[in-house]
């Protein structure tokens, strides 16, 4: 009895320690001399169910366990990650785990354009870290909280923020998604007011306008990041109920998974065991100023310089040169710098 009992632990230890050499090379699903096989959640659950293949050789019957068990893993697959095929997957594993998490039609269904393109977007960046300015306000939202997210939760929220000041934060995902809200008092509809954010992801930043109870309307949208200088942007203060906010994005997609949080809150830990660290930071910081209606440049006159920076933008959708906020620079917007002319 108690032979059996060493040898059944000897198997076990065996199988953690065999799993802890996923992943290897070669292709899982295809016989090959080496042990263990590139696909690294595959790979644990072969040689979880038979150390052999993560010790001496990934023989046929690894194959075979490979192909019966591991339905539905394709990351890493054949195909270049930044080229349309169609097969899911992609053969970067870091790239194909990442656009898997944000678009699971791409390991599912084919690597189409729209993984492609999410492909060329976020792959291949490294992490960075951002200065936060000194003297900002941190937002002290523990991870996987939700203190602001407004209209996405049920006791409706936000972030009380004021001109001038800089407040910082992060962005983490999970259900329901991570959206920043936050509310600015003392400015008055049709007035200018210029964002200035830097984050370590790619942001979403958001004018919301309306009410819970709906209908909820997104007049203004920018983007940005990740780790670029900081950026500005500039909108129109509607009327009626609005709220800034703040999430991650690109203009094809509002990030919705795969941003883990870097600080688990041991009284708030995460709902389910967090997947891998995403490529990309989790900090942001901005500051929100009153501008003049055609100050572009911010120097407090409107000028020469600003007409330069209109003049440059003609045709574009820039948000500060935008004046009167159609999503176009052109005749209006210039009708709007000559009339406001410091003298």
């Amino acid at each position: 009895m108690m032979q059996h009992l060493v040898a059944l632990a000897a198997l076990f230890s065996t199988s953690i320690a065999a799993a802890q050499l996923c992943p290897g090379i070669g292709d899982c699903r295809k016989p090959h001399a080496e042990p263990g096989c590139v696909m690294p959640e595959c790979c644990t659950i072969v040689c979880e169910l038979n150390p052999l293949c993560c010790e001496f050789t990934w023989d046929q019957g690894c194959a075979d366990l490979a192909i019966d068990m591991c339905d539905g893993i394709n990351c890493p697959a054949e195909g270049v990650c930044s080229e349309t095929h169609p097969t899911p997957g992609c053969d970067q594993f870091p790239c194909c785990d990442f656009v898997c998490a944000i678009d699971g039609w791409c390991c599912s269904v084919t690597w189409d354009e729209i993984c492609a393109n999410e492909a060329n977007r976020v792959c291949g960046i490294a992490g960075c870290a951002i200065e936060i300015p000194i003297g900002a306000i941190e937002e002290a939202e523990p991870c996987y909280e939700h203190f602001n997210d407004g209209c996405n939760k049920s006791l409706f929220a936000t972030r009380a923020v004021a001109f001038g000041q800089v407040y910082a934060g992060k962005f983490a995902t999970d259900a329901p998604r991570d959206t920043d809200w936050m509310s600015l008092s003392g400015s008055q509809a049709g007035s200018r007011v210029r964002v200035e954010i830097a984050g370590e992801f790619p942001w979403e930043f958001q004018i919301v306008t309306g009410s819970c109870e709906g209908p909820l309307e997104v007049p203004f949208i920018a983007h940005g990041g990740p780790c670029a200088p900081s950026t500005l942007v500039d909108f129109i203060v509607p009327s009626g109920a609005w709220y800034a906010v703040i999430t991650g994005g690109v203009e094809t997609r509002t990030f919705r998974h795969a941003f883990t949080c870097d600080e688990i809150d041991p009284i708030a830990p995460p709902p389910k065991e967090p997947p891998e660290p995403s490529p990309y930071g989790l900090r942001y910081w901005l500051r929100m100023t009153h501008v003049l209606q055609a100050d572009l440049d911010g120097d407090g006159l409107v000028d020469a310089r600003d007409l330069s920076i209109l003049l440059n933008a003609w045709g574009t959708s820039d948000s500060v040169a935008d004046l009167n906020g159609n999503g176009t620079v052109d005749a209006a917007d210039l009708s709007i710098l000559l009339n406001a002319w410091s003298q």
